[in-house]
């Protein structure tokens, strides 16, 4: 389906489904939502992400859902700033027939570093977190609700590589692990709260796996939703799914005709990945094979979702 574009002419470097129809976009520093069904476009915040910069990331945590309202609270990343933003709905989140979309900047705030992923957590007694990476391999975990400066923990991997990517696991800080794609063609797996010496206040946090099968820098990368596999995207045109398990044994995957810069695994086993070649690829990873592709644009599909259901 062809979505509504209004005026903007800017790349979309960001997308998360908010219910099954109903997506969010980037446009520029600006957020949009969309109707999956009737394409049309039925809500936007302009410059969520100030000063001329674009949105890099759309995190969605769904909270309350009824037959005439559906809300959700959302974190959006770009340069180093991030932004939570309260998404109402004007019906629930089964409807085809949402028709508008309010939304409400809650807290803005800058780091000291890129931003190169953000997650939800749970912190103690329940509260709502975000864990952020940063791109010089270090997490800090802030509380939204705050006023002023958030932080209320930082942990350090014990590599302090340039990162290209991130992204999270994990539904508490406890839990939490992230995968870190490096400029040093691998990806750096380390856990945030267990570490293996403290210096003050930053943790140097033990890595867990150091994988390497890549031959150019890592653009993306992606957890399972149970965290036993992973996926990764890179400079030399592969994708490679790894099981956690037997990291050792990486599943190679050819086919893109230019640079990949997203990937993502999806429940039943598949892949999908998005690339400068303007495609977007879907492969099976138990085979390493793939079972789809289809041009999206003439070049550089940035960003992938999948609808929850």
């Amino acid at each position: 389906m062809d979505f509504e574009s209004g005026y903007s002419q800017l790349p979309v470097t960001a997308l998360a489904f908010a219910t099954d129809t109903v997506l969010l976009a980037s446009d520029g520093g600006s957020l949009c939502v969309y109707n999956t069904v009737s394409g049309k476009q039925i809500g936007k915040k302009e410059n969520v992400i100030p000063f001329g910069r674009r949105i890099h990331g759309i995190h969605v945590h769904r909270q309350t859902s009824t037959p005439e309202m559906h809300y959700a609270v959302v974190v959006v990343h770009g340069a180093k700033a991030w932004v939570t933003v309260a998404v109402t709905l004007d019906n629930s989140s089964s409807s085809s027939s949402c028709k508008q979309a309010h939304l409400r900047v809650e807290h803005f705030e800058e780091m000291e570093d890129w931003i190169m992923a953000a997650h939800w957590v749970c912190g103690s007694r329940g509260r709502l977190l975000v864990a952020l990476a940063l791109a010089h391999n270090q997490v800090v975990v802030c509380d939204p609700q705050a006023s002023g400066r958030s932080a209320v923990y930082r942990a350090r991997c014990a590599e302090q590589s340039i990162l290209y990517s991130a992204a999270f696991h994990g539904d508490s800080v406890d839990e939490l692990v992230v995968a870190a794609g490096t400029v040093f063609n691998q990806v750096v797996v380390w856990r945030v709260k267990h570490s293996e010496k403290e210096d003050g206040d930053n943790k140097a946090a033990q890595i867990i796996h150091r994988l390497q099968g890549h031959a150019g820098v890592v653009f993306g990368v992606r957890f399972s939703a149970d965290g036993k596999h992973m996926a990764s995207v890179s400079d030399d045109r592969t994708v490679i799914a790894w099981d956690l398990a037997s990291p050792s044994k990486p599943k190679r995957m050819f086919g893109h005709q230019a640079r990949v810069w997203s990937c993502l695994i999806l429940d039943s086993g598949v892949l999908v990945s998005a690339s400068e070649d303007g495609t977007c690829r879907v492969w099976d990873i138990g085979s390493g094979m793939a079972v789809d592709s289809w041009r999206q644009c003439k070049k550089n599909v940035w960003a992938l979702a999948a609808s929850p259901n």
